[in-house]
């Protein structure tokens, strides 16, 4: 089994996750109008502190591996409407892991707060095959069938099942890319824009220099609803969104010498690290464009 606790502090450009819009404009009977956004609907900047505690254990049993992971990450900012606090679980099951073929089952489970209220609820399922790549032996290649509940205790319109299928690469040492696609289909007839089409790239690559490890993910996302979100907005146009994220993190081992693993004291930090977290989301719809960018330094303890 293994710990890990860590502690950040940096700034974000948008902690609220808000529109980059300062004005809407409505298309109504009589004609269009443009109104300004509220204050409290445009982006709020600030710094903010992370914690994460996170914890797995692998079991193996007649071939079969077993493996239950836990993290809870809690963002503190000053507004406190936008503290949030995160918590993840996830069982997975990996068959005969020695074979260079196997099945795998997946189980897991998000809950998100903010505020101090829940704000989503998520329960995903997944089954699947992962082969060796025949060219590259250090390479394993993964296909799922994927199910994911929705909950938003705070709008129950936008409660979904989503319903579809992944392939991915990862290699041991240093890169890996997955595909997802399927379709989220709502729970309530009244949801904006109905079934939502979505497709997804994730591209990671990893590198050790300088004593360092240093690892970058890039996130490709499209979004297409099937039917228009709102009269109000372009003439009840059907939204369509691509989102654009990079992520970025220099791990850096506090004492030289040690490389990335290897420490015997349980709970003494053991890395410094900085990281990077941007993002740009576009829509036909300017309500949903959103741009931020977070910048953190912090420490990471290791615990075995």
């Amino acid at each position: 089994s293994r710990w890990m606790l860590t502690q950040s502090v940096g700034r974000s450009t948008n902690l609220n996750g808000a529109t980059t819009a300062t004005e809407i404009t409505l298309t109504l009977p009589q004609g269009s109008i443009t109104l300004p956004i509220a204050q409290s609907g445009r982006v709020v900047g600030g710094t903010q502190i992370q914690s994460q505690m996170m914890w797995s254990k692998a079991i193996q049993h007649e071939g079969d591996a077993w493996v239950g992971s836990a993290a809870i990450t809690h963002r503190h900012t000053v507004p406190v409407q936008v503290r949030t606090t995160q918590s993840d679980f996830a069982a997975t099951w990996l068959q005969n892991t020695a074979s260079p073929t196997h099945y795998l089952a997946l189980a897991a489970a998000q809950l998100v707060d903010q505020g101090g209220s829940p704000r989503s609820r998520g329960f995903k399922l997944a089954l699947g095959h992962e082969w060796r790549h025949p060219l590259a032996q250090d390479c394993r290649i993964t296909a799922l069938a994927e199910y994911t509940l929705t909950r938003q205790p705070a709008s129950a319109t936008e409660n979904g099942r989503y319903k579809g299928i992944s392939l991915g690469q990862v290699c041991q040492h240093n890169f890996g890319v997955l595909w997802r696609g399927g379709q989220d289909t709502p729970q309530h007839e009244a949801r904006p824009g109905g079934v939502q089409y979505k497709s997804e790239w994730v591209i990671q690559g990893r590198a050790n220099w300088a004593h360092a490890r240093q690892t970058l993910t890039y996130t490709h996302t499209m979004q297409r609803d099937a039917s228009g979100y709102s009269p109000l907005l372009s003439l009840g146009a059907a939204r369509r969104l691509t989102r654009h994220a990079l992520q970025m993190e220099w791990t850096q081992p506090l004492t030289p010498g040690k490389g990335l693993v290897g420490y015997k004291t349980a709970w003494s930090p053991s890395h410094w690290f900085v990281a990077f977290d941007g993002s740009v989301q576009r829509s036909n719809l300017a309500l949903f464009s959103t741009r931020s960018a977070t910048v953190s330094i912090g420490l990471k303890w290791d615990g075995r």
